[in-house]
């Protein structure tokens, strides 16, 4: 609002992008969206001199404890963003955290009939620009009805509003709130009162937004009760990847089991595969062929309750 304020002051005009015939082009049709229809997942390193001053540059350098990145997912219409950190980034980050969000999204508003479709880049931690891979993910993705697209490499404008994102992160984050940084505990607790600030508290000027923040608009939406959405926890990846992992691997079986049933496999290949998830406490042919009968909208909910649970127990929450 203040930057608003000087330009107007000195009337000073912003260099806007047009289409050939002079009009405006919005990334979303922001008008028909539904608050949960079209999101954005991207990852922010947080060590950017480009973007922060050299006094908090060399203390997020020298702090091992420091994450180095920063997981967003952030849907268009509301602007409403899941943020998680991490000190790596590999593909089990990304796309568990993804089912993760998704999937709690999917258990507060029973939504099922609505596709959720999510914007990524060929990072590495995504789909490192594979169709294969992304085949694949969107193979999964498909089981709780939502699907994944790659942007082209170099200036997709479709990632313009996650990416513009990230310089709140560095303003209104990372520089205003580097001193209470101390270590690891502070930071989460931070980084959760930078979720809740963002979500809940923060009014946003983009197009549809009318000043109003992202909870507003959901809730003016209709969805019920979307106070829910602050229960979501905050997570370094590293320290809670055990939970993803027993959250999000039904979806990644039941995936395996449907390509192994076209292939007419075995009853002992089912039950071999089964030795890699996280949600098996047992190994037993007896066990595997009685959990995977049931459909995946009736059993997730109630693994996603005590896995959520679990997290509001640890130290970090």
């Amino acid at each position: 609002r203040q930057i608003r304020g000087i330009y107007r002051r000195y009337n000073l005009k912003v260099k806007k992008v047009r289409s050939y015939t002079g009009a405006k082009v919005h990334i979303h049709d922001y008008q028909s969206l539904s608050c949960f229809q079209e999101a954005h997942f991207d990852t922010k390193y947080i060590l950017d001199q480009k973007a922060l001053p050299e006094q908090i540059y060399q203390k997020f350098l020298t702090a091992d404890w420091m994450p180095r990145y920063q997981w967003t997912l952030q849907f268009a219409k509301p602007r409403f963003r899941f943020l998680a950190y991490s000190h790596n980034i590999n593909s089990e980050f990304g796309l568990k955290y993804l089912l993760f969000c998704l999937m709690y999204i999917r258990f507060l508003f029973n939504n099922w009939e609505e596709e959720i479709t999510i914007g990524m880049d060929q990072g590495l931690e995504n789909c490192s620009g594979s169709d294969l891979k992304l085949n694949c993910w969107n193979y999964i993705l498909s089981l709780i009805n939502a699907k994944a697209y790659q942007y082209h490499v170099g200036n997709d404008i479709r990632k313009n509003l996650i990416e513009r994102s990230h310089k709140t992160d560095d303003t209104h984050f990372y520089v205003s709130r580097a001193s209470y940084f101390k270590d690891q505990q502070s930071f989460l607790q931070e980084a959760a009162g930078y979720y809740h600030y963002f979500n809940f508290l923060r009014p946003h000027s983009g197009i549809g937004m009318k000043e109003r923040t992202p909870f507003e608009v959901i809730k003016k939406s209709g969805l019920i009760r979307p106070e829910r959405l602050m229960n979501f926890p905050t997570m370094i990846l590293e320290n809670q990847i055990h939970v993803l992992r027993k959250t999000t691997d039904f979806l990644l079986f039941n995936s395996e089991l449907k390509q192994l049933k076209k292939e007419r496999q075995t009853i002992k290949k089912i039950v071999d595969i089964s030795e890699k998830y996280d949600f098996f406490e047992a190994g037993n042919a007896q066990k595997v062929l009685t959990y995977y009968q049931f459909s995946i909208k009736a059993s997730f909910g109630s693994q996603l309750t005590r896995k959520i649970s679990l997290l509001r127990k640890i130290d970090n929450f």
